[in-house]
This record gives C-alpha cells, sequence and structure tokens, in this order.
C-alpha cells in the first residue's frame, strides 16, 4: 500500500505492518485468547517484547 513489507493481502486489501497482520490472523482463527482479559495479556506479551527491542536496538545501534 505504501511501500512497506511485509503485507497480507485480505480481500483485495493489502494490510502492512508485523503487528497489525499477526493481530489480525490471531483474531481470524480464534488465536487471541478465550476472553478480553486474555487478549490483554497476549497483547502486554507483545508490548512488553517490542519494548524490550526497541532498547536493545537502541542500546546496540546508537544515534549519531
Amino acid at each position: 500500500p505504501v511501500g512497506q513489507l511485509p503485507y497480507i493481502e485480505i480481500d483485495g486489501l493489502k494490510l502492512p505492518q508485523s503487528l497489525s497482520i499477526a493481530r489480525y490472523l490471531a483474531r481470524e482463527y480464534n488465536l487471541v485468547g478465550g476472553d478480553n482479559l486474555e487478549a490483554a495479556k497476549a497483547d502486554a506479551i507483545v508490548d512488553t517484547c517490542i519494548d524490550l527491542m526497541t532498547g536493545f536496538l537502541s542500546e546496540s545501534f546508537p544515534s549519531y
């Protein structure tokens, strides 16, 4: 859509961004949790991983 990879095409719509794709697929295939609290826990795990990766990358590749 805006020249981004990865993307997934669903019914003619190109959906970019890894997390958007992962969340779509989790909802589509009932992997998101049995209830809203389980879904929130899964989101918290993903968000924690993003925070850790962001911190790792900023320490490994500081801006000059």
